[in-house]
């Protein structure tokens, strides 16, 4: 039930971002009663919960700072940030999951963008950005229906509150700070986060593409990955197109 709890308000708040007007929304969800997930296709709720939990829980932030913490600290040196020259930096983070990774970047200092293909981690990324303001607000029981890794049935049962922290204030932390500094970040040139959904190659290899300039499509400081490149068809396919959109 707790799991269902928040699959359904993640389902509800994208509906609304839809549209606002009640009888509209009512329309969808009775539309949508025909629209069942197959049994087949159950294994993406979990690890749209799996994913959740490794990106915003407290009891895996441990995990995070051994590949978040590790990506952004070579970030950070490679391409460092001041209050002066915050969300100067154009991000890319594909296979963004729920969006922890490009909130944590942009909260670094730089103008970061998610992509993410799966509608299901879509919906996950939007509510978890957008719709939830309270840290702790739902507890969620990511292992219930695993099979693996479980030494006894409390393991299947052991519940965790998600978010850690939300995005907004993780971003206000680090606004706060720069402030602080006595430098104004200009939000019109540079805005902090978005995110762009579909398959990475088709998005942002086409001369077509919402970022592409008079110079080309290569208009990106930094590409971060992390848990992307295996699920590429064609791995090389991902690394060409990674280096044809990186600044000389």
């Amino acid at each position: 039930a707790a799991n269902q709890e928040l699959l359904c308000a993640m389902v509800q708040f994208y509906r609304l971002s839809l549209s606002t007007d009640p009888q509209d929304v009512l329309e969808r969800e009775l539309s949508d009663k025909a629209a069942v997930i197959p049994p087949s296709q159950q294994h993406r709720n979990q690890a749209v919960l799996h994913s959740i939990h490794r990106e915003w829980s407290s009891e895996a932030a441990s995990e995070r700072a051994m590949s978040f913490g590790v990506i952004i600290s070579e970030l950070l040196v490679r391409l460092p940030v001041t209050p002066t020259t915050s969300y100067t930096h154009k991000v890319l983070v594909p296979g963004c999951g729920t969006g922890r990774l490009p909130v944590e970047i942009a909260a670094a200092g730089y103008c970061c963008e998610g992509n993410e293909f799966s509608a299901f981690m879509v919906t996950a990324c939007n509510f978890m950005l957008n719709g939830v303001t309270e840290k702790e607000s739902y507890q969620i029981f990511p292992w219930v229906e695993s099979i693996s890794n479980v030494a006894s049935v409390a393991d299947t049962l052991r519940g965790v509150l998600v978010p850690d922290i939300t995005a907004v204030e993780m971003l206000s932390n680090y606004e706060s700070s720069i402030m602080a500094a006595g430098h104004q970040p200009d939000h019109n040139e540079y805005p902090k986060l978005s995110m762009a959904t579909g398959d990475f190659v088709d998005v942002y290899t086409s001369p077509n593409n919402h970022h592409s300039n008079g110079d080309g499509i290569a208009v990106w400081d930094a590409v971060v990955t992390c848990f992307f490149l295996d699920t590429a068809p064609v791995v090389i396919e991902y690394i060409e197109a990674i280096w044809s959109i990186l600044k000389p």
